[in-house]
Order: structure tokens, then sequence, then C-alpha cells
């Protein structure tokens, strides 16, 4: 069985975390603060699905965090039906007591992320190149799942803001040691 470019790019999803956790930062974060009209539910809705496809992550209700901003979405945004006054884009430190592990502590659920990435780890180990040739098609389906599990929830951090223990790094590792495998056969 082998994996093609197509294939490879379907399996990371347009997201290269290797990228995304070597990415510098300018050592501000980057909030969405929002106050939409309670009459209008679909935009709200419209905003906080735009937020979680990339990677913010809520601090407080209608407070959104994230370490870095790309430019494109200032466009993103402004093109979209959100009344400016109604959504403010914010960068900055802190300067009480928070610190940038207490932001990804209290933003990001890494305990569930970790969850997630384990069950891909011991997927992947459990794995023969005998089930491979047998069953190719229920295991990639498997394995898909398995990763998009983890991979929606993973804000993939820069490596300055990952938790002690992230569980990411390894899980990607052994998927790609698999798709290489693949790759090669």
């Amino acid at each position: 069985m082998r994996v093609t470019n197509l294939g490879k790019q379907t399996i990371q999803e347009g997201i290269d975390p290797e990228v995304r956790w070597g990415r510098s930062r300018d050592g501000e974060w980057k909030l969405i603060a929002f106050d939409l009209p309670a009459s209008k539910p679909s935009l709200r809705r419209d905003l906080l699905k735009w937020l979680k496809s990339r990677r913010f992550e809520r601090l407080q209700h209608s407070l959104w965090i994230s370490p870095y901003f790309d430019e494109t979405w200032n466009k993103e945004l402004a093109d979209s039906k959100f009344d400016p006054s109604g959504v403010s884009l914010l960068s900055g430190s802190s300067f009480a007591q928070s610190s940038d592990q207490g932001f990804v502590k209290k933003s990001w659920n890494f305990k569930e992320i970790n969850r997630r990435y384990k069950k891909l780890i011991d997927f992947h180990k459990g794995t023969s190149v005998q089930l491979l040739n047998d069953s190719f098609g229920a295991w990639i389906h498997e394995e898909s799942a398995l990763w998009r599990d983890a991979y929606e929830m993973d804000p993939f951090l820069p490596n300055e803001l990952l938790p002690k223990g992230y569980l990411g790094k390894q899980a990607f590792i052994s998927r790609r040691r698999i798709f290489t495998r693949l790759r090669s056969d």
C-alpha cells in the first residue's frame, strides 16, 4: 500500500504541526473580544466557528485568545457580517499575576488533548505490517478518526508555550513513522 502526496495532504488536514510548533511569537497574546446582539444568535455561532477553526480558545465567555494572529484574518473578519463595533482585535501581554503558562492552562484542555493523543499512540503501537496488509481500509479509517479527534482540540502552540508532558509531538512522530512505512511499501 502506498500513500500519495494528495493522501499526505489529506492526512495532515492543512496544518503542518512542526511548522506550528516551531513558529516564533512576539511575546504578546492576540485577543478577540466580542459583544454581539442576543437577537442575532447566528452571528455568535459564525464567530465562534471562525475562532475555533483558527485555533483560538476561550479565556472568558466573550474573550478568546491565541499566541499569534495571521494578518489575512483581518480581511476575513472585515468581509464577514460582524459589526466592527461588536468585535475587537487586541494584542498585549499581561501585567498582572497571569503568566503565559497560566493562560495556556486556563484556555486549552491539555489533559483531554493528551488523552486523545495517547489513544492514537497506543493504536499505532498495535499496528503490524500484516494488519495493514489485511485490513488497510478499516485501519486508515480508525487512524484518521483518532488523529482528527486530537487534532481538532490541539491549538498547535509554539514550543515555548507547550505544557510539560504534551503528547502531540510524540503522536505526530508515531504517525509519521507509520505513513513513511506506507509510502515506502
